[in-house]
């Protein structure tokens, strides 16, 4: 009996060990190159894609498998999507139906628009960057006051009171009577 938790690669394999008794399973160990999924959430491999006629292992450069479908994700590159066998492979191992449409034609990405984004380069590093290349920021201040033109310029400073100032002013304000009441 297999469980499937989230997609594909979370199979957990779980063998009934008793069907009347007490209905108990018990869950196989999944590892991924020597990492174990009890122990470790974030393990990966390299995704293949399973040809049965051949009895084939066939990987998928960029994709990976492991015990959680987000972890896959997140350490996966697009490295196969800069190629167009590559997509053509996946295309032939899943149900897409290919029509010479446009709309339903896929063209690998192009590398020569990127400026410090390598091919190899993790889904979770995108991320983090927002999936932008290059920032490009100018700034003209000029421009910006022009563009505003404001009539008045103002700002406001609040000070809390602290205790050196708060001794002051009691002080002060001490003196001050004693001026007067004189």
């Amino acid at each position: 009996m297999v469980v499937s938790i989230g997609g594909a690669e979370s199979k957990i394999p779980i063998s009934v060990v008793d069907h009347f008794a007490n209905n108990k399973m018990k869950a196989r160990r999944m590892s991924y190159d020597e990492c174990f999924c009890n122990i470790s959430s974030n393990c990966t491999s390299q995704a293949n894609l399973v040809d049965k006629y051949l009895n084939q292992n066939i990987s998928v450069r960029g994709l990976k498998i492991g015990c959680l479908s987000s972890e896959s994700f997140l350490q996966s590159t697009l490295e196969c999507f800069y190629d167009l066998n590559c997509i053509q492979l996946i295309q032939n191992y899943t149900n897409y139906e290919y029509n010479n449409n446009s709309k339903n034609s896929f063209i690998p990405f192009s590398s020569t628009n990127m400026t410090k984004i390598l091919i190899n380069t993790t889904i979770s590093q995108l991320i983090d960057e927002l999936f932008v290349d290059d920032w490009n920021i100018t700034l003209n201040y000029s421009s910006y006051y022009r563009q505003c033109s404001p009539i008045d310029c103002s700002y406001s400073y609040i000070q809390k009171l602290n205790s050196i100032h708060t001794l002051q002013l009691l002080i002060g304000f001490q003196g001050g009577l004693t001026i007067i009441l004189q």
